[in-house]
């Protein structure tokens, strides 16, 4: 948009001007005027409510105190031997 603001001045520049002329436009009124009122609009977004609320032991029948663990089973059979698997990590 700068550039199509600035083309009758740009014009006649070199490309590499061009380019440098439009960056130490866009650059400061980004960094100046756009961003800080982005920032402002979508501080809900960035920056959230850090409050969480943690669950209780009542909340979560699993670890509720008046609850019973369920065992798990064995998923292991008492034949079967323990295989280690060894992974090189030189090539």
């Amino acid at each position: 948009m700068i550039s199509a603001v600035f083309q009758r001045f740009l014009g006649m520049l070199p490309l590499v001007l061009r380019v440098a002329v439009v960056t130490e436009i866009a650059v400061p009124t980004m960094t100046y005027l756009l961003m800080p009122q982005m920032t402002r609009l979508f501080s809900w977004w960035l920056y959230p409510s850090t409050e969480m609320t943690l669950p209780t032991k009542n909340d979560i029948p699993a670890i509720a105190e008046n609850s019973q663990a369920i065992p798990l089973p064995n998923l292991q059979s008492p034949n079967e031997e323990k295989q280690q698997i060894a992974i090189s990590l030189n090539p």
